[in-house]
């Protein structure tokens, strides 16, 4: 069998939605369907039901390999994301690192009618995902060390699980203390408005969902979970939205209607 890096990707509330909004499924699978991971050579892609696998095709053989296929499939778990926000959908995913073969990726296939996959690394990577009691994308002990883009926090050391940050425009030192008005003309100056925009609104959904009463207390405790993984890295960024109820013009005096009425559509960022 092969070692390979894998995405293994769920959409949360799946079940939901097939039972009342089915007609938001159809875009979903679209969504999916564009996302960067069935284009880019060195990745193949299987998806089954809410599900999404995304794994490196050459085998990796030193450092820069390793982390070049660890930065990519954050980047594609970062934008399927993305693209989900405007619909109000989210996903948990986990990055992990092992033997893993498909049948989908021989020369003439194995098998007449069934694309067969298998591996150690799913067992784990399907285990370790639902045990994650948060939203957003996870690695564990096996894919860390490779890890040079996406900065990684503690979720669950006992059992080697790390949270990776994919915010885009977050990661700005500038976004780090309780004084935002170097950030305006940062943001302004760079054009990044359209990018930041998503991550503004990530934050907000994290925030309003893990308050949300209408929601089962364990699926609230999921946002929650992330959001204060933010929270704690952000503390003055979090702390300055929910005084000001996520306002954002009124923590970063920047028009931000523009851009956050694109998220979710085709003239967005991640249309």
């Amino acid at each position: 069998m092969t070692e390979r890096f894998l995405l293994y990707i769920d959409l949360l509330g799946f079940s939901e939605i097939v039972q009342s909004k089915s007609d938001l499924l159809p875009d979903l699978f679209r969504i999916l369907d564009k996302s960067n991971a069935h284009k880019h050579g060195d990745f193949s892609a299987i998806q089954f039901s809410d599900t999404l696998l995304v794994y490196n095709v050459p085998e990796v053989t030193s450092e820069h390999d390793r982390s070049y296929v660890a930065m990519y499939l954050c980047e594609f778990a970062q934008e399927i994301q993305y693209m989900l926000l405007g619909r109000d959908v989210y996903l948990r995913g986990l990055v992990t690192y092992g033997q893993f073969d498909d049948t989908g990726q021989t020369p003439n296939g194995k098998y007449e009618h069934v694309r067969a996959f298998w591996g150690e690394a799913l067992i784990k990577a399907y285990h370790a995902e639902s045990s994650i009691q948060a939203v957003g994308l996870f690695v564990d002990e096996t894919v860390r060390p490779h890890m040079d883009i996406f900065e990684t926090h503690p979720y669950d050391s006992q059992k080697g699980i790390w949270f990776a940050d994919t915010a885009t425009m977050l990661r700005g030192k500038f976004l780090e203390g309780t004084d935002f008005r170097y950030a305006k003309y940062d943001i302004t100056a760079t054009g990044n408005e359209s990018l930041l925009a998503y991550d503004l609104v990530y934050l907000k959904k994290l925030f309003q969902h893990g308050h949300d009463e209408a929601l089962p207390p364990r699926v609230r405790m999921k946002y929650l979970t992330t959001w204060e993984i933010y929270r704690q890295k952000y503390p003055g960024l979090c702390s300055a939205l929910e005084e000001n109820n996520f306002d954002f013009s009124k923590v970063i005096e920047i028009d931000w209607k523009p851009f956050t009425d694109k998220i979710g559509t085709p003239d967005g960022f991640f249309g």
